[in-house]
């Protein structure tokens, strides 16, 4: 629920949660939106308005206010297309697209694969861009004990910056790596 003004004809600006109300010279404190009935708060040109439904998989960017062709005060919402979920990808799907895509040797996936063993292109990776000694025993006991991988995790990024890849590269990667 929105609590608007109409500040100029068609024009309205957000009344805050405790702010008071000015018209025409008197100041109507906050309680008289929790007390007073539409048509009261209508005289003072203050509107209750039901927020915009987002749609699904829509993001609101914005929200404003206009009277509908019946005059009443409605909310108006402008929305972008939220961006997919990134699928979480098995231990399996991380190996064969490592492979597939030349960051570590089909010896170095074996193995891998078989006893969890770091390889030594992403153990590079890693201590290229882990100066701390915890966090790189961290990477190695996260890439040895990791079921499933997540697009937003640390040691993606360190993937990602290891080739200099974009955002949309990585995505790109992603996707292509979640159907091995």
């Amino acid at each position: 629920m929105n609590v608007v003004r109409e500040v100029a004809a068609n024009t309205f600006e957000v009344v805050p949660f405790g702010a008071t109300v000015l018209h025409e010279g008197v100041m109507h404190p906050w309680q008289v939106i929790e007390l007073w009935s539409d048509a009261e708060l209508a005289s003072i040109d203050v509107y209750r308005v039901v927020s915009v439904d987002v749609p699904p998989g829509k993001r609101l960017i914005e929200q404003t206010f206009t009277r509908n062709d019946d005059g009443v005060v409605i909310a108006v919402g402008v929305f972008e297309d939220l961006d997919p979920p990134s699928p979480a990808l098995t231990r399996r799907q991380v190996i064969l697209g490592l492979r597939a895509d030349g960051f570590i040797s089909t010896e170095e996936a074996v193995a891998s694969a078989t006893g969890g063993a770091e390889p030594a292109a992403i153990a590079a990776i890693f201590d290229a861009q882990i100066a701390d000694p915890e966090q790189r025993a961290d990477a190695t006991i996260t890439w040895a004990s990791m079921r499933d991988a997540l697009r937003t995790d640390p040691l993606t990024h360190m993937l990602q910056r290891s080739r200099g890849m974009t955002d949309a590269e990585v995505d790109a990667m992603w996707l292509r790596w979640s159907v091995l």
